[in-house]
């Protein structure tokens, strides 16, 4: 949390590969794109800050994460 932009590189050549295979279709796939979005968008968020000042960003995007089994009903 406390390094400097070149911390998230390597996740996001992770999104890279996430997005350019995706061959999800219909429902499913905007779904989870909407899901996804938001975690982008934390990435940018931590490359603007550094710190002390990354824990909130942080903090949200595990908050969103935590979300993900009861969005897509994981296990049922």
């Amino acid at each position: 949390a406390s390094g400097g932009a070149g911390d998230t590189v390597s996740l996001r050549a992770a999104w890279g590969r996430i997005f350019s295979g995706c061959t999800m279709q219909g429902e499913a796939h905007e779904r989870l794109h909407e899901f996804l979005a938001p975690l982008m968008e934390g990435v940018a968020r931590l490359d603007a800050t550094t710190g002390a000042q990354r824990l909130p960003v942080l903090r949200a995007m595990l908050r969103h994460l935590g979300t993900f089994d009861e969005r897509f009903a994981v296990g049922s």
